[in-house]
C-alpha cells in the first residue's frame, strides 16, 4: 500500500465515521436527536479531514519537489 492509497483509505474511514454519528442521531421513530456527543465527533471528524488535507498537500508538494530537483 503506497501513501496515496493509505490517504484514501484515511478518507473513506472519515466518510464511514461520519455516516455511523448520522445513523447514531436518529432515533427509532425516525426524528434527528443530535446531542452534544455527536456533535464533538463531528468536531472531531472535521479537523481529521483537515489534517488529511493538510498531510496530503505537504506530500504532493514533497513528490514534486523530488520530481523538479
Amino acid at each position: 500500500m503506497d501513501e496515496s492509497d493509505m490517504y484514501q483509505e484515511a478518507a473513506r474511514t472519515l466518510s464511514v465515521a461520519d455516516a455511523a454519528v448520522d445513523l447514531i442521531e436518529f432515533s427509532p421513530d425516525g426524528l434527528a436527536s443530535p446531542t452534544t456527543e455527536t456533535a464533538s465527533l463531528r468536531i472531531r471528524i472535521a479537523q481529521c479531514r483537515m489534517d488529511l488535507a493538510r498531510q496530503v498537500r505537504r506530500a504532493d508538494l514533497s513528490g514534486r519537489n523530488e520530481t523538479e530537483g
